[in-house]
């Protein structure tokens, strides 16, 4: 067998697997009797803003519901409409769904957990998943586990919908406004019991990791008033353009559709200069990506080299001008956070390259940013969602429940697994 096949047979395992722990999610179920599915957010009115929204502050509270959730979690839960900013600056809103954990610590921690949706079907959103008889809920399913040791350890929690009503994947700026924003609704919702001395952590993973960095990023000059603790996130995504190029013609290559289709519906310039070089099928594909979830498109797409849609080739269709420029525009590292960091990273990750992470982790550290950087050898893409959150909790732990200050200075490890290294 060729190495090049040796390959294919092994990224077919992993996403395999992949595929499996997506649809499969935690080892919890429903205890919810069958029952109609809630509205869809393009129909469900709490979605919708509100005339006049745009004079409110960003995180101003607009709605409040209190929320059924699709599996028995130890909490109450609420969604929270509230204004916030989008990829062009401009007013809008977005919906975050917040915990309050039954065993609670009295000094009340917050995180805020970014779930990775990486897809821009309206239904695919966490506010829409985490509801009690839910039909697109498969990726939110998958990342409960998460939630669950969140409020085991007392910690209130915020998931915020990062990616707006309209599914923007994988932008610039936007996923930190749009968390920055949520949190801010959390401390103001009364039933929460949370201030403006609230400790706050943020935790995200792949998609999610990304929405993370970007939050962190922009929170000194967003939302300097949020006291951030620490962030911990994982396989971010700092460099588009290398996952774009990585997982074309795998079996991750639907995050290749995923992005290209959000970039060209929600960039008018980067429409204009694509649709010229698309095939009908491409254009075709282009416009069903926006209505689908990640579960449907990773079949769909499983082993698609995405030459097929377009009249030149891949590199080609990514270094157009405007298309160049917005990819450029959603690079992680270029801004300076003031929370300490922790950065974990499969070695041989097939969909996030080691190297954009490391190169992150490089520029941050330029920056005087503090970042524990730890890379995982014998892990991929999916592995460290098992392997890795333990590690990361134990250490934002230490930033949430006691003042326990995090190191100086930037610091990398390389282990073989974080399954069996001594935490």
């Amino acid at each position: 067998m060729s190495s090049k096949a040796q390959r294919r047979v092994r990224k077919f395992g992993v996403a395999a697997v992949a595929v499996v722990v997506m649809l499969a999610g935690p080892a919890i179920v429903s205890s919810n009797p069958a029952g109609a599915a809630p509205s869809l957010p393009q129909v469900d009115e709490f979605y919708q803003p509100p005339v006049g929204f745009e004079s409110a502050a960003p995180g101003a509270i607009l709605r409040s519901r209190p929320i059924e959730l699709i599996v028995p979690l130890p909490a109450q839960a609420w969604q929270l409409l509230y204004r916030t900013t989008d990829v062009f600056d401009q007013p809008d809103v977005t919906v975050t769904t917040v915990f309050l954990p039954d065993n609670v610590r009295p000094d009340r921690p917050l995180v805020s957990q970014e779930m990775f949706e990486d897809a821009s079907g309206p239904q695919c959103v966490p506010s829409y998943g985490l509801r009690a008889g839910a039909q697109s809920s498969t990726e939110t399913m998958g990342q409960l586990k998460d939630l669950q040791s969140i409020l085991a350890n007392g910690w209130v929690v915020s998931v915020p919908d990062f990616g707006g009503r309209f599914g923007h994947f994988p932008v610039g700026r936007e996923p930190g406004y749009m968390t920055l924003d949520g949190i801010r609704a959390a401390t103001q919702f009364a039933p929460l019991g949370l201030g403006p001395e609230t400790r706050i952590g943020l935790f995200g993973y792949s998609g999610g990791g990304f929405a993370t960095g970007w939050t962190v990023e922009l929170q000194p000059s967003y939302a300097p008033e949020l006291n951030i603790v620490g962030a911990a996130y994982g396989g971010p995504g700092p460099d588009i353009n290398a996952a774009l190029f990585t997982t074309n013609g795998g079996p991750f290559s639907a995050i290749v559709g995923s992005g290209l289709s959000s970039y060209y519906t929600t960039y008018p310039e980067v429409e204009a200069a694509m649709r010229p070089h698309l095939t009908p099928e491409g254009v075709a594909v282009m416009e069903q990506l926006q209505t689908q979830c990640l579960s449907s498109t990773l079949p769909q797409q499983f082993f698609s080299d995405w030459k097929r849609y377009f009249d030149i080739p891949l590199d080609q269709v990514l270094a157009l001008p405007p298309l160049a420029d917005v990819i450029n525009q959603a690079r992680l590292g270029t801004h300076a956070p003031t929370a300490p960091l922790y950065v974990f990273q499969a070695v041989q990750d097939e969909v996030i390259p080691v190297g954009s992470t490391d190169r992150m982790v490089d520029d941050l550290c330029a920056r005087g940013v503090r970042v524990t950087y730890v890379r995982e050898q014998l892990a991929e893409h999916m592995t460290p969602i098992l392997s890795g959150f333990s590690a990361a909790f134990s250490w934002l732990g230490e930033r949430l429940n006691t003042d326990t200050p995090a190191p100086d200075g930037c610091s990398t490890t390389t282990v073989l697994s974080q399954f069996v290294t001594p935490k």
